[in-house]
């Protein structure tokens, strides 16, 4: 549950602009504020069950956004080069001779060229 509620939240900060404003709301209030369904439904002043059916369509509104244009995934994509990157960084530091810089320029051409591809596929 806590990494759903992870996903929804990263979504949400990517996508949440493209959601209605009740549809933004009842997310925040569910995920952000922890407030349950029937606290939601009476601030609404409807129904627990329209509550969830409107939780449930805005999260597969995220998904689909997700699917159509993968911010989240480009973003983990990059974290983990500029993760590598950055440990590269730190052993050309303790090592920095010429294999050491030609691996650091190595990781730097990969993630550029990722960055560039996944602008382009757009």
């Amino acid at each position: 549950m806590i990494e759903k509620r992870a996903h929804i939240a990263m979504l949400f900060d990517l996508y949440g602009v493209l959601l209605t404003e009740k549809q933004a709301c009842a997310l925040r209030l569910f995920y952000e504020e922890d407030l349950s369904l029937a606290e939601i439904a009476e601030e609404f002043t409807t129904s627990r069950q329209a509550v969830f059916d409107l939780l449930k369509r805005s999260e597969s509104l995220l998904e689909f956004y997700e699917s159509g244009l993968g911010l989240l995934r480009r973003r983990g994509q990059w974290r983990r080069e500029w993760e590598k990157l950055a440990e590269q960084a730190r052993l050309l530091q303790q090592n920095p001779g010429e294999e050491g810089w030609s691996l650091f320029w190595r990781q730097f051409e990969d993630l550029s060229s990722l960055m560039a591809e996944s602008w382009e596929d757009d």
